[in-house]
C-alpha cells in the first residue's frame, strides 16, 4: 500500500480522511494517549 501511495499521492486521500475523523485506530501500533491532539 505504501509504494502505491508513493508512486500516486492522490491515492491516499481517503486514508488520510479517515484518519482524521479517527476511523483508522485499529491500524494503528501504538495507540493514542488521552492527551491525543493536544500541543506538547
Amino acid at each position: 500500500m505504501f509504494a502505491r501511495f508513493v508512486a500516486d499521492p492522490v491515492q491516499a486521500l481517503p486514508l488520510v480522511e479517515r484518519c482524521r475523523r479517527r476511523e483508522e485506530y485499529a491500524r494503528i501500533i501504538l495507540q493514542p494517549g488521552a492527551d491525543r491532539g493536544t500541543a506538547l
